[in-house]
């Protein structure tokens, strides 16, 4: 389903009317990363936009590549997670077994 340009403009309207609420009520640490964010993705998009076809392609080539490296390192992290989670149970065990 596409939208029509009113709804979308709609759409806009109705976001950019609750932002300002759910930014206050953000930590403002929060509403700053996401103002980055917002603003490396407009980067990003400017970049794409204003390169010719070959950089385009050589820079979403980076971009999916960087992700993909994002990707594993998450997966990495978890994996940390999962197995600091295990050793904190079986050091909360051995404890609980040797305390009184």
């Amino acid at each position: 389903m596409e939208l029509t340009n009113t709804e979308t403009l709609s759409l806009q309207h109705q976001v950019e009317a609750v932002a300002p609420f759910v930014t206050l009520l953000m930590p403002s640490g929060q509403c700053y990363q996401m103002s980055l964010q917002l603003h490396n993705f407009y980067l990003k998009v400017y970049i794409v936009l204003s390169f010719d076809h070959w950089s385009m392609f050589k820079f979403l080539e980076r971009l999916v590549s960087t992700l993909e490296e994002k990707k594993h390192h998450e997966a990495k992290l978890k994996e940390g997670l999962k197995d600091s989670t295990i050793k904190r149970m079986e050091l909360q065990n051995s404890f609980t077994s040797v305390s009184p």
